[in-house]
Protein backbone atom coordinates (compact mmCIF):
# COMPACT_ATOMS: atom_id res chain seq x y z
CA UNK A 1 0.00 0.00 0.00
CA UNK A 2 3.15 1.90 0.86
CA UNK A 3 4.61 1.85 -2.42
CA UNK A 4 1.52 2.79 -4.19
CA UNK A 5 0.60 5.77 -2.62
CA UNK A 6 4.13 6.97 -3.31
CA UNK A 7 3.76 6.43 -6.93
CA UNK A 8 0.76 9.13 -6.68
CA UNK A 9 0.85 12.50 -6.42
CA UNK A 10 -0.16 14.04 -2.87
CA UNK A 11 -3.95 14.36 -4.53
CA UNK A 12 -4.31 11.04 -5.97
CA UNK A 13 -2.91 9.72 -3.34
CA UNK A 14 -6.00 11.67 -1.19
CA UNK A 15 -8.57 10.42 -3.22
CA UNK A 16 -7.37 6.96 -3.01
CA UNK A 17 -7.34 6.99 1.28
CA UNK A 18 -10.80 8.65 0.89
CA UNK A 19 -12.51 5.97 -1.48
CA UNK A 20 -10.71 3.41 0.78
CA UNK A 21 -12.10 5.34 4.21
CA UNK A 22 -15.33 5.24 3.10
CA UNK A 23 -15.59 1.98 1.55
CA UNK A 24 -14.83 0.72 5.25
CA UNK A 25 -16.85 2.67 6.88
CA UNK A 26 -20.08 1.57 4.56
CA UNK A 27 -18.92 -2.19 5.39
CA UNK A 28 -18.62 -1.22 9.09
CA UNK A 29 -22.21 -0.02 8.66
CA UNK A 30 -23.17 -2.96 6.87
CA UNK A 31 -22.11 -5.30 9.34
CA UNK A 32 -23.51 -3.12 12.34
CA UNK A 33 -27.07 -3.49 10.71
CA UNK A 34 -26.67 -7.38 10.36
CA UNK A 35 -25.75 -7.91 13.38
CA UNK A 36 -29.19 -5.30 14.54
CA UNK A 37 -31.01 -7.23 12.94
CA UNK A 38 -29.81 -10.59 14.41
CA UNK A 39 -30.16 -9.35 17.73
CA UNK A 40 -33.78 -8.04 16.80
CA UNK A 41 -34.37 -11.68 15.69
CA UNK A 42 -33.12 -13.17 18.92
CA UNK A 43 -35.08 -10.66 21.09
CA UNK A 44 -38.22 -11.64 19.17
CA UNK A 45 -37.69 -15.14 19.70
CA UNK A 46 -37.26 -14.81 23.32
CA UNK A 47 -40.33 -12.36 23.59
CA UNK A 48 -42.50 -14.71 22.17
CA UNK A 49 -41.16 -17.90 24.53
CA UNK A 50 -41.70 -14.89 27.26
CA UNK A 51 -38.28 -14.70 28.35
CA UNK A 52 -38.59 -11.27 28.77
CA UNK A 53 -35.06 -10.36 30.48
CA UNK A 54 -33.40 -12.06 27.52
CA UNK A 55 -35.75 -10.15 24.75
CA UNK A 56 -34.78 -7.08 26.73
CA UNK A 57 -31.06 -7.54 26.54
CA UNK A 58 -30.86 -8.58 22.84
CA UNK A 59 -33.14 -5.49 21.91
CA UNK A 60 -30.59 -2.94 23.48
CA UNK A 61 -27.77 -4.80 21.85
CA UNK A 62 -29.66 -3.73 18.87
CA UNK A 63 -29.95 -0.48 19.56
CA UNK A 64 -26.36 0.08 20.43
CA UNK A 65 -25.62 -1.15 16.47
CA UNK A 66 -28.92 0.79 15.14
CA UNK A 67 -30.38 3.36 17.42
CA UNK A 68 -32.87 3.97 14.21
CA UNK A 69 -34.60 0.71 15.00
CA UNK A 70 -37.69 1.72 15.75
CA UNK A 71 -38.68 -1.87 16.45
CA UNK A 72 -36.50 -2.90 18.31
CA UNK A 73 -37.38 -0.01 20.56
CA UNK A 74 -41.24 -0.89 20.80
CA UNK A 75 -40.20 -4.53 21.51
CA UNK A 76 -38.47 -3.11 24.30
CA UNK A 77 -40.97 -1.24 25.29
CA UNK A 78 -43.04 -4.52 25.26
CA UNK A 79 -40.64 -6.44 27.71
CA UNK A 80 -39.89 -3.51 29.80
CA UNK A 81 -44.14 -3.25 30.20
CA UNK A 82 -43.49 -7.56 31.38
CA UNK A 83 -40.56 -6.63 32.99
CA UNK A 84 -42.87 -4.16 35.23
CA UNK A 85 -39.72 -1.51 34.34
CA UNK A 86 -42.16 0.98 33.45
CA UNK A 87 -39.96 3.85 33.68
CA UNK A 88 -37.58 2.27 30.47
CA UNK A 89 -40.79 1.11 28.93
CA UNK A 90 -41.87 4.87 28.59
CA UNK A 91 -38.29 6.18 27.38
CA UNK A 92 -38.45 3.27 24.74
CA UNK A 93 -41.81 3.46 23.48
CA UNK A 94 -41.37 7.75 22.92
CA UNK A 95 -37.65 6.81 21.16
CA UNK A 96 -40.00 4.16 18.95
CA UNK A 97 -42.37 7.17 17.82
CA UNK A 98 -39.04 9.70 17.69
CA UNK A 99 -37.32 7.14 15.54
CA UNK A 100 -40.42 5.95 13.61
CA UNK A 101 -39.78 9.52 11.25
CA UNK A 102 -36.15 8.62 10.49
CA UNK A 103 -36.66 5.84 8.04
CA UNK A 104 -39.00 5.69 4.97
CA UNK A 105 -40.67 2.54 6.50
CA UNK A 106 -41.29 3.82 10.17
CA UNK A 107 -43.02 6.68 8.44
CA UNK A 108 -45.49 4.57 6.80
CA UNK A 109 -45.99 1.58 9.74
CA UNK A 110 -48.88 3.42 11.08
CA UNK A 111 -49.56 -0.25 12.39
CA UNK A 112 -46.59 0.48 15.02
CA UNK A 113 -47.19 3.97 15.73
CA UNK A 114 -50.82 3.49 17.23
CA UNK A 115 -49.41 0.31 19.36
CA UNK A 116 -46.53 2.35 20.30
CA UNK A 117 -48.80 5.19 21.63
CA UNK A 118 -51.23 2.17 23.22
CA UNK A 119 -48.25 1.20 25.09
CA UNK A 120 -46.79 4.41 25.94
CA UNK A 121 -50.45 5.40 28.11
CA UNK A 122 -50.33 1.74 29.62
CA UNK A 123 -46.93 2.68 30.62
CA UNK A 124 -48.23 5.84 32.06
CA UNK A 125 -51.13 4.57 34.01
CA UNK A 126 -49.03 1.64 35.77
CA UNK A 127 -46.32 4.43 36.27
CA UNK A 128 -45.14 5.16 40.05
CA UNK A 129 -45.33 8.78 39.24
CA UNK A 130 -48.43 8.54 36.62
CA UNK A 131 -49.69 12.01 37.51
CA UNK A 132 -46.75 13.50 36.79
CA UNK A 133 -46.17 11.80 33.52
CA UNK A 134 -50.20 12.94 32.41
CA UNK A 135 -49.26 16.47 33.36
CA UNK A 136 -46.30 16.26 31.16
CA UNK A 137 -47.73 14.51 28.55
CA UNK A 138 -50.94 17.69 28.84
CA UNK A 139 -48.25 20.47 28.94
CA UNK A 140 -46.52 19.01 25.75
CA UNK A 141 -49.79 18.70 24.11
CA UNK A 142 -51.00 22.19 24.81
CA UNK A 143 -47.67 23.65 23.49
CA UNK A 144 -47.71 21.49 20.25
CA UNK A 145 -50.15 22.26 17.16
CA UNK A 146 -51.07 20.19 14.32
CA UNK A 147 -50.31 16.26 14.19
CA UNK A 148 -47.74 16.42 17.46
CA UNK A 149 -50.48 18.29 19.63
CA UNK A 150 -53.57 15.12 18.50
CA UNK A 151 -50.84 12.15 19.24
CA UNK A 152 -50.31 13.61 22.69
CA UNK A 153 -54.17 14.14 22.85
CA UNK A 154 -54.66 10.66 21.97
CA UNK A 155 -52.41 9.56 24.62
CA UNK A 156 -53.96 11.27 27.11
CA UNK A 157 -57.29 9.64 25.67
CA UNK A 158 -56.26 6.10 26.31
CA UNK A 159 -54.76 7.14 29.83
CA UNK A 160 -57.61 7.69 31.40
CA UNK A 161 -59.80 5.27 29.08
CA UNK A 162 -57.85 2.78 31.49
CA UNK A 163 -58.09 4.87 34.18
CA UNK A 164 -62.10 4.47 33.67
CA UNK A 165 -63.06 7.67 32.96
CA UNK A 166 -65.15 8.00 30.02
CA UNK A 167 -66.14 11.46 30.05
CA UNK A 168 -62.10 12.62 30.14
CA UNK A 169 -61.57 9.94 27.32
CA UNK A 170 -63.87 11.14 25.29
CA UNK A 171 -63.00 14.78 25.51
CA UNK A 172 -59.28 13.84 24.26
CA UNK A 173 -60.50 11.61 21.59
CA UNK A 174 -61.99 14.50 20.28
CA UNK A 175 -59.08 16.75 20.90
CA UNK A 176 -56.65 14.40 18.78
CA UNK A 177 -59.66 14.02 16.49
CA UNK A 178 -59.52 17.95 15.75
CA UNK A 179 -56.23 18.54 15.76
CA UNK A 180 -55.56 15.98 13.13
CA UNK A 181 -58.71 15.42 11.32
CA UNK A 182 -56.95 13.52 8.65
CA UNK A 183 -55.77 10.81 10.84
CA UNK A 184 -58.26 7.45 10.33
CA UNK A 185 -56.99 5.89 13.83
CA UNK A 186 -57.73 8.36 15.46
CA UNK A 187 -61.51 8.61 14.22
CA UNK A 188 -61.76 4.99 14.26
CA UNK A 189 -60.70 4.54 17.69
CA UNK A 190 -63.33 7.54 19.17
CA UNK A 191 -66.04 6.35 17.02
CA UNK A 192 -65.87 2.93 18.20
CA UNK A 193 -65.40 3.85 21.64
CA UNK A 194 -68.20 6.39 21.63
CA UNK A 195 -70.33 2.67 20.12
CA UNK A 196 -68.79 0.24 23.09
CA UNK A 197 -70.29 3.80 25.89
CA UNK A 198 -73.71 3.79 24.00
CA UNK A 199 -73.79 7.43 23.03
CA UNK A 200 -75.12 6.49 19.51
CA UNK A 201 -75.38 10.24 18.34
CA UNK A 202 -71.88 10.87 18.86
CA UNK A 203 -70.91 7.70 17.53
CA UNK A 204 -72.95 7.92 14.13
CA UNK A 205 -71.32 10.88 14.04
CA UNK A 206 -67.94 9.82 14.35
CA UNK A 207 -68.12 6.41 12.20
CA UNK A 208 -69.36 8.72 9.39
CA UNK A 209 -65.81 10.88 9.13
CA UNK A 210 -63.98 7.56 9.82
CA UNK A 211 -65.83 6.42 7.10
CA UNK A 212 -65.00 8.75 4.79
CA UNK A 213 -61.67 8.88 5.31
CA UNK A 214 -61.41 5.32 4.95
CA UNK A 215 -64.68 3.29 3.31
CA UNK A 216 -62.94 -0.23 3.08
CA UNK A 217 -62.36 -0.71 6.72
CA UNK A 218 -64.63 -3.83 7.99
CA UNK A 219 -64.77 -2.47 11.79
CA UNK A 220 -66.38 0.82 10.97
CA UNK A 221 -68.64 -0.59 8.21
CA UNK A 222 -70.10 -3.30 10.64
CA UNK A 223 -70.69 0.00 13.42
CA UNK A 224 -72.32 1.24 11.03
CA UNK A 225 -74.91 -0.92 10.35
CA UNK A 226 -75.12 -2.06 13.95
CA UNK A 227 -76.15 1.55 14.44
CA UNK A 228 -78.71 1.47 11.15
CA UNK A 229 -76.75 3.30 9.06
CA UNK A 230 -76.44 1.50 5.52
CA UNK A 231 -72.28 2.69 4.31
CA UNK A 232 -72.14 3.70 0.97
CA UNK A 233 -71.64 7.03 -1.15
CA UNK A 234 -73.96 8.98 0.48
CA UNK A 235 -71.97 9.17 3.64
CA UNK A 236 -69.22 10.58 1.34
CA UNK A 237 -68.42 14.28 1.23
CA UNK A 238 -69.65 15.63 -1.53
CA UNK A 239 -66.53 16.85 -2.81
CA UNK A 240 -65.20 12.93 -2.47
CA UNK A 241 -68.06 11.80 -5.06
CA UNK A 242 -67.43 11.21 -8.68
CA UNK A 243 -67.47 14.70 -10.80
CA UNK A 244 -70.49 14.73 -13.10
CA UNK A 245 -69.27 15.02 -16.90
CA UNK A 246 -71.46 18.59 -17.75
CA UNK A 247 -69.88 21.17 -15.64
CA UNK A 248 -71.72 23.30 -13.24
CA UNK A 249 -73.50 26.23 -13.89
CA UNK A 250 -76.21 27.02 -16.78
CA UNK A 251 -75.92 25.53 -20.22
CA UNK A 252 -73.66 28.06 -22.62
CA UNK A 253 -76.61 29.58 -25.81
CA UNK A 254 -75.87 27.81 -29.02
CA UNK A 255 -74.79 29.79 -32.25
CA UNK A 256 -77.10 29.17 -34.54
CA UNK A 257 -75.70 31.03 -37.21
CA UNK A 258 -72.32 29.01 -37.04
CA UNK A 259 -74.67 25.99 -36.71
CA UNK A 260 -76.23 27.12 -39.65
CA UNK A 261 -73.05 27.78 -41.44
CA UNK A 262 -71.86 23.91 -40.34
CA UNK A 263 -74.76 22.46 -41.81
CA UNK A 264 -75.32 24.68 -45.14
CA UNK A 265 -78.33 26.43 -44.41
CA UNK A 266 -78.36 29.22 -46.05
CA UNK A 267 -76.05 32.12 -45.94
CA UNK A 268 -76.98 33.31 -42.63
CA UNK A 269 -79.49 36.10 -43.36
CA UNK A 270 -83.85 36.37 -42.59
CA UNK A 271 -84.05 35.49 -46.22
CA UNK A 272 -81.63 32.85 -46.85
CA UNK A 273 -83.37 29.52 -48.72
CA UNK A 274 -82.70 26.40 -46.87
CA UNK A 275 -80.47 23.88 -48.51
CA UNK A 276 -83.35 21.36 -48.96
CA UNK A 277 -85.42 23.98 -51.11
CA UNK A 278 -82.20 24.58 -53.28
CA UNK A 279 -81.41 21.55 -53.92
CA UNK A 280 -83.44 19.19 -56.30
CA UNK A 281 -84.92 16.55 -54.93
CA UNK A 282 -85.08 12.96 -56.64
CA UNK A 283 -88.75 12.99 -56.49
CA UNK A 284 -89.40 16.60 -58.49
CA UNK A 285 -90.36 15.56 -61.91
CA UNK A 286 -87.99 17.26 -64.60
CA UNK A 287 -89.07 19.28 -68.26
Amino acid sequence: MSTLLSMLSRSSAARVLAVLGLSLALTGCSDMLTYAQRNRDVGMDAYREADYPKAAGAFRSALRQDPRDYLSHYYLGLSSLQLKNYQQALVAFRSCLETQNVTLAGQEDNGTRIKALDGLAQAIVKSDDSDQEVNRVEQTARGAKGYLAAREFFVLAKVYRYRMLPDMALDYYNRATLDDPKSFHYAKEYALYCEQLQQTARAQEALRKAYALDATDKEVADALRRLGVVPGLSLKDKDDLAKPLIPKGPIPEVDMAKVKSTLGIGGGGDNATPASSRTPSALTPRD
